[in-house]
């Protein structure tokens, strides 16, 4: 499948919002023909905060927006901008939306300072994945273009190529999965009543929960459309679609940060030790001087990976939004002062945390008896402080993690430590005392590895004898 058929196959609902729809006639009438969603705002409109409210939601997943949106408004970029932004503002509230700008545009510049403004934004509406500029005039009369220009403008843009094509991925993902569970039921007359039990039973492998528990639980629905994504990540089929280029230059991809920090301290190191023995001092200083700047710009640098790195390790691992029901890998606040859930290397002002670390198969069969906490702790991240835990008895594998929107835990980038020297069992009328607090729960991958390196270390035998 070619790019131009996989944008017409992920691009199914157009908005384009222009002053002008004579403009854009031809194009709309292009994208209809080729059975492609198309609806048109004329932002100016009367009826415009109508429209505006009716298509909040899910207004498409490409936009085609004309940058000068009010001829009244004269040549001020600003005044336009400002349009533009009222009415993604009124469009894009949902966080669960994702799209393409396509601005009708000949001019850079202009571009580049909507894209300022728009990340000034960001708190506030969905901003765009991507953002091209195209010349309305080219596709007046020769709408037929426009994919064509669209394959041209992916092949220089990894983000915007990477997103289209991941789409694609996902939605015949979908597609299989749905074929491939509703496919074994062989009759429509029986298929309701069959789906429902087989989506129960998947429901309940799911989240490990005995029968006798089901009655006082009530998110076995959201259990179950759990189960079915996760057949989704088992059906992706990658192989078919086109390279992006996406790693050209793997050596400069792979060379981090950290280790440039490293390498330029220790040249000016070298430096510094060299300039006692010999008479150029001058142009030393001015070498030492040079290296310095290029460490600080780097370090900044540094700090805006490790930012990043830390968000998405927070998505990856830890499910913030799911309740406590008492299951293993649930984390919790420790609020007591009982020095058996404290770990001697917490710091005064890191957090106290227990974590639910009974097997899985004892809780799903009722085997576990009471909850098995194991204590930690969560500490601000530094290089340091990873280091001061070194430890085979200290976890701190998920590092670095940001935490957000979690009332007791102030913003920002943390260490997420687990102490296996501090083990004890205690009964679920404790756990839901005040001294423990749920904040949120690990997924299971990471559930996995913390108990795989448990094991490892209480695992650890050996025997004294005389040989």
């Amino acid at each position: 499948m070619n790019m131009q058929e996989i944008l017409k196959e992920v691009f199914q609902k157009v908005l384009i919002i222009d002053d002008k729809k004579e403009e854009v006639e031809n194009l709309i009438k292009y994208l209809e023909k080729e059975s492609i969603k198309t609806v048109f705002l004329e932002p100016n409109n009367e009826e415009s905060d109508e429209y505006f409210e009716k298509f909040n939601g899910y207004p498409g997943n490409l936009i085609f927006l004309d940058l000068y949106l009010d001829n009244n408004s004269g040549a001020n970029i600003n005044t336009h901008i400002g349009k533009i932004r009222m009415v993604l503002k009124s469009l894009m509230q949902s966080k669960n939306l994702s799209y393409g700008l396509i601005l009708w545009s000949n001019h850079s510049e202009e571009v580049k300072i909507l894209e300022n403004k728009l990340l000034n934004d960001k708190d506030e509406y969905t901003l765009p994945l991507f953002i091209f500029s195209m010349n309305k005039m080219d596709y007046i009369q020769n709408p037929e273009r426009i994919f064509e220009s669209l394959c041209e403008e992916l092949e220089k843009n990894i983000a915007a190529s990477f997103y289209i094509k991941w789409s694609a991925i996902i939605e015949r993902a979908k597609n299989k999965v749905l074929n491939d569970v509703f496919g074994l039921i062989d009759s429509y007359e029986y298929q309701d009543k069959n789906l429902e039990f087989l989506l129960f039973h998947m429901a309940k492998n799911h989240v490990g929960i005995s029968d006798e528990d089901l009655r006082d639980y009530d998110r076995l629905q959201i259990d179950a459309f759990n189960a079915f994504s996760e057949l989704l990540s088992y059906s992706l089929q990658v192989d078919n679609i086109q390279n992006c280029d996406l790693f050209k230059d793997l050596d400069q991809l792979s060379d981090s940060p950290i280790e440039k920090i490293k390498n330029i301290s220790n040249d000016i190191y070298i430096l510094e030790k060299a300039k006692r023995q010999l008479n150029e001092k001058k142009e030393i200083n001015e070498i030492i001087k040079k290296l310095k700047k290029e460490r600080k710009d780097i370090e900044v640098e540094f700090e805006k990976i490790l930012s990043i790195f830390s968000e998405i390790n927070a998505i990856m691992h830890f499910d913030l939004e799911s309740h406590s029901i008492g299951k293993p890998g649930e984390i919790y606040l420790y609020k007591g002062i009982n020095e058996k859930f404290i770990s001697n290397k917490k710091n005064t002002d890191d957090l106290s945390l227990v974590i639910e670390m009974s097997p899985p198969c004892d809780y799903a069969n009722k085997k576990g008896g009471n909850p098995k906490m194991v204590s930690g702790f969560l500490t601000k991240f530094s290089p340091n402080r990873l280091k001061q835990l070194n430890s085979m008895a200290i976890y701190t594998e998920s590092y670095p993690i940001y935490i957000r929107d979690i009332p007791e835990v102030e913003k920002g980038i943390y260490l997420l430590a687990i102490d296996f020297r501090y083990i004890n069992n205690i009964t679920f009328n404790e756990l839901q005392s005040d001294d423990f607090q749920y904040l949120f729960r690990v997924k299971d991958k990471l559930f996995a590895d913390i108990l795989q390196k448990m094991s490892s270390y209480t695992a650890r035998l050996g025997l004294s004898i005389i040989r």
